[in-house]
């Protein structure tokens, strides 16, 4: 089972403690890229959590196993739910800004 990224989870959370003294000229690409792998990270963990559960009900898997797959796919469809939200709030903001 994948994960989301250590380091992107910590930088997300460093940028929305202090977005000023987090700027260290990231790229549109690198934030780009890092946003996609935290996506494809959520994906993978729903996919894990999925097949744990199939494992599960066809008996190759156990209960403990569904728990934590399925707890950890929650975190982490939680924290990009989180950036979506912030990212949207970001974008309005910016279009209620006069010219």
């Amino acid at each position: 089972m994948n994960s989301i990224e250590p380091g992107l989870e910590a930088r997300i959370n460093e940028i929305l403690r202090d977005p000023e003294n987090a700027k260290t000229g990231t790229t549109t690409d690198d934030f780009s890229s890092d946003l996609q792998s935290a996506i494809d990270g959520v994906r993978n963990n729903l996919e894990g959590a999925d097949q744990a559960a199939t494992n599960a009900v066809i008996g190759t898997g156990s209960p403990h196993d569904v728990m934590l797959s399925l707890t950890q796919a929650e975190l982490s469809f939680r924290m990009i739910t989180q950036v979506r939200n912030r990212l949207l709030e970001a974008y309005r903001e910016i279009m209620r800004m006069q010219i």
